[in-house]
């Protein structure tokens, strides 16, 4: 069972607000389950436009320290996901994790790390974005 969230989105490429785009939204964590995808635990997600049938990928990356750029990693120490917004900020406030877009290749990858936590999947994932 995944957990999808209907969207509704307003495409800013055709100039007109009242064109509506209808998206598909699914988050996945730990273990390579479902979760909501505005959850501080969400470490990928897969946004599938219905009207095109096309589908985009992210995964989540560090944005400050040592790691900035790479995927999260459970088992760096560098890594601590953390429930808590205030926890979750680096330096003067920025986010220390951020979704940045991924190929279908890096993101099948990423979950099978997820999945399995073999260090493998996690390298070619990398090494695809």
């Amino acid at each position: 069972m995944q957990n999808h969230a209907s969207v509704h989105l307003i495409d800013p490429t055709k100039g007109d607000p009242t064109r509506h785009t209808e998206m598909e939204v699914c988050g996945y964590t730990f273990g390579g389950k479902a979760i909501a995808v505005d959850s501080p635990l969400c470490l990928a997600k897969s946004v599938l436009n219905k009207i095109t049938g096309t589908t985009r990928y992210y995964l989540k990356r560090a944005t400050v320290g040592p790691e900035n750029g790479r995927l999260y990693n459970e088992h760096s120490p560098c890594f601590m996901p953390s429930p808590n917004r205030e926890r979750s900020l680096g330096p003067f406030g920025k986010s220390q994790y951020q979704f940045r877009q991924a190929s279908q290749k890096a993101f099948e990858h990423y979950l099978a790390y997820l999945r399995t936590n073999n260090p493998s999947h996690i390298l070619m994932a990398e090494r695809e974005t």
